[in-house]
């Protein structure tokens, strides 16, 4: 128990973070580019809105994000945010029967966002570091133990298996895309087919390890080391978030917290 009550408030705020990154990007984005988000909401939620509308949808959903790092709120709150990262996964649609498609498996990563916000929801009451108003952290690990902590691990732990299982099966089914991001993002040049086809069977055993729960201390760690890369490879992109496909990079930020 004094195991739990020490390491799960910590990683539900880094998860809560990462989260929250993305979100506050997204919103700012509906007041630095209103006419792109404008262009976006009609052509994917058949939604004409004025750039006035967009700049109040904005204002609210910032109130939101707001009040969801800040920890206020949380039922409200962190309902609210589900039902955001929600919509934006399943937005894209008929995309995803095309996964190996240019930027399309950035997508995967959002059901992983969306496991690390239903899991802030559903364990708020431990989730109480860097928060307002939060119950007292004694209180918070009778509520999080038992089928509804077991519940939310299992929910990440298969958002990732997901996310993770389409970048192998790329490997073998694209691997001239697999050559190409090693090239643009990681600097290595060369890679053969037959060298993304290794690469694809040694993430294969390990993903498997993974979500079958083998060895957890050596699976999850090499998981969430190797997602490191993936993290920290588009940085310089980062710079300009608004631009190409870089806001689908994000989503690598709770895709790592969750692991």
């Amino acid at each position: 128990m004094t195991d739990t009550k020490d390491r799960l408030p910590r990683a539900l705020l880094v998860l809560r973070f990462a989260v929250f990154l993305v979100l506050v990007v997204w919103t700012m984005w509906k007041f630095f580019n209103p006419a792109q988000q404008t262009s976006i909401y009609r052509a994917y939620y058949g939604v004409e809105l004025s750039a006035a509308s967009m700049y109040v949808l904005g204002a609210l959903e910032l109130i939101v994000v707001l009040a969801f790092v800040l920890g206020m709120q949380k039922r409200v709150a962190r309902a609210l945010v589900v039902a955001m990262v929600c919509t934006t996964v399943l937005t894209p649609g008929r995309l995803y029967f095309q996964p190996f498609m240019d930027h399309i498996l950035l997508y995967f990563a959002f059901w992983t966002m969306l496991a690390g916000s239903f899991a802030l929801y559903y364990l708020r009451d431990a989730d109480v570091m860097w928060t307002i108003g939060g119950p007292p952290a004694e209180t918070s690990v009778p509520v999080a133990r038992g089928d509804r902590l077991r519940l939310a691990l299992f929910v990440l732990r298969v958002s990732v298996f997901l996310a993770l299982s389409m970048w192998c099966l790329d490997k073998f089914l694209n691997p001239t895309q697999t050559t190409r991001i090693l090239g643009n993002f990681y600097n290595i040049r060369g890679v053969s087919f037959v060298a993304s086809y290794g690469l694809g069977v040694l993430q294969a055993a390990l993903i498997l390890a993974f979500v079958l729960g083998l060895a957890k201390r050596v699976s999850y760690g090499l998981v969430m080391l190797s997602h490191i890369p993936a993290v920290l490879a588009p940085w310089s992109q980062y710079l300009h978030p608004y631009g190409g496909h870089v806001l689908l990079f994000l989503g690598a930020f709770p895709m790592w917290a969750a692991c």
